[in-house]
């Protein structure tokens, strides 16, 4: 992290929690955080859809978004590695090529063989102070990049659909909400009826059907 110029992060880091051992029982205690689940199926067919093309500046623009040191997924590449490319003066464009390749992976046409390296992801442990385990997926920086170009894609779509109850990619948007959220317990304190409740679902992302979620990005945003 030093060499990498991340100073805070490298000081971070030396109070962070530690890796877990490599164990029978923390390998059980990483794949109960992430359950198995059937593959999809009965899933609306892709054909048809109209896919917006992703362009160069947007590619260049989300590449630049990794935080710096982003730690590299199954095939090794990180996005750091993909920006020194780009910044190579060769006869082809760095860039273009990842331009076409982003858009191959979204419109999904990805070999079935080669979608677990690109889809998967690695799982790494850290411990918890109470003997459980943090489990942090480091997935494959060309998945990322898709996603994130894609995302952008449908920003303003998906803002009118979960507003106002949700906010998407709103900058600031968690300082907003504990300021708001303050301002209102300091307005409210002296009434006995109001009550605040914050909740935490256990391990709620990775339970999520994935058919049905994969159903509803299809009808919400083709």
């Amino acid at each position: 992290m030093v060499a990498d110029g991340r100073l805070s992060a490298a000081c971070a880091s030396l109070l962070c929690d530690a890796l877990t051992e490599p164990t029978a029982e923390n390998l059980s205690k990483l794949q109960d955080k992430h359950p198995l689940q059937d593959t999809p199926i009965n899933l609306p067919p892709f054909e048809g859809v109209t896919q917006e093309k992703v362009d160069s500046k947007l590619v260049l623009k989300k590449l630049r978004s990794f935080p710096k040191g982003s730690a590299a997924g199954p095939t090794g590449t990180r996005a750091s590695h993909l920006l020194h490319a780009i910044q190579v003066n060769n006869p082809s464009s760095a860039l273009d090529t990842l331009t076409d390749f982003i858009n191959h992976l979204a419109s999904g046409s990805v070999p079935s063989e080669v979608q677990p390296f690109l889809a998967g992801a690695y799982l790494i442990g850290l411990s918890k102070k109470d003997g459980g385990i943090r489990p942090i997926a480091i997935g494959d920086v060309y998945r990322r990049l898709t996603g994130k170009c894609l995302s952008s894609l449908i920003l303003s779509e998906a803002n009118n659909f979960f507003l106002p109850s949700q906010c998407v990619c709103a900058p600031g948007g968690g300082e907003a909400v504990v300021h708001a959220w303050r301002h209102i317990m300091e307005e409210f304190q002296n009434d006995p009826e109001m009550i605040g409740q914050k909740i935490d679902f256990t391990n709620a992302f990775n339970s999520v059907q994935r058919d049905v979620f994969l159903k509803e990005c299809y009808e919400k945003f083709p």
